[in-house]
């Protein structure tokens, strides 16, 4: 979530949300809002460290029934100054946000199963990460470091074992694990508008 130096707290109910920031160097000084809560909008926030500054990224439904990924500048973080970086999928719901040194990583709901999308933090090119099993979930496990360059995913489904594997986050690449299955990952790039889009192109990290 926020930086170190941030402390981030969050109001919710079932359909609306807010964030909230305290500066722990000005433990007096009152907190900010990032945006004020409204009905039937929710949002989550989490701190990245971009070429261009520090940000806030926003996993929301504004304007997106299935959410969608938006970025603000920490200073500014209103609402007027939220744009789009990754833009509603078809078939797919994003749900969580997760920010390491030089890639974020997203969380979706898909089809009968969830996805992990990497990306790097500065734009270009990411990649998918499948659970290895067709009706396997995948999620992150676990990773505490900020400056990690490859990060834990755990896999389970009703018919398989709860298993681990290390994808590096540079290249999708995943060590081997003890089932031996191959973990397989989908190329993404960056649509002339900016917004993200998936590729027809596919390989497999072993």
């Amino acid at each position: 979530m926020p930086r170190a130096t941030d402390l981030g707290i969050w109001a919710e109910s079932r359909d609306t949300s807010e964030v909230w920031l305290l500066d722990l160097h000005v433990p007096a000084a009152p907190a900010r809002v990032v945006t004020p809560r409204r009905k039937e909008v929710v949002y989550h926030a989490e701190h990245a460290r971009t070429a261009a500054g520090d940000v806030l990224l926003l996993a929301t439904n504004d304007g997106a029934s299935e959410f969608r990924l938006m970025s603000a500048p920490l200073a500014t973080p209103g609402r007027e100054h939220w744009r789009e970086v990754v833009a509603e999928g078809e078939g797919r719901r994003l749900h969580s946000v997760d920010a390491f040194a030089g890639h974020v990583v997203l969380g979706h709901r898909a089809e009968d199963s969830t996805v992990l999308t990497v990306l790097p933090a500065d734009g270009g090119e990411g990649y998918d990460v499948w659970p290895t099993s067709r009706y396997g979930t995948v999620r992150l496990d676990r990773n505490e470091l900020f400056e990690a360059t490859s990060i834990t995913v755990a896999e389970e489904s009703h018919t398989e074992p709860l298993r681990w594997d290390t994808v590096d986050l540079a290249t999708g690449v995943a060590a081997a694990s003890s089932s031996g299955r191959s973990r397989r990952t989908t190329l993404r790039s960056t649509s002339p508008s900016g917004a993200r889009s998936p590729r027809p192109t596919g390989r497999r990290s072993r």
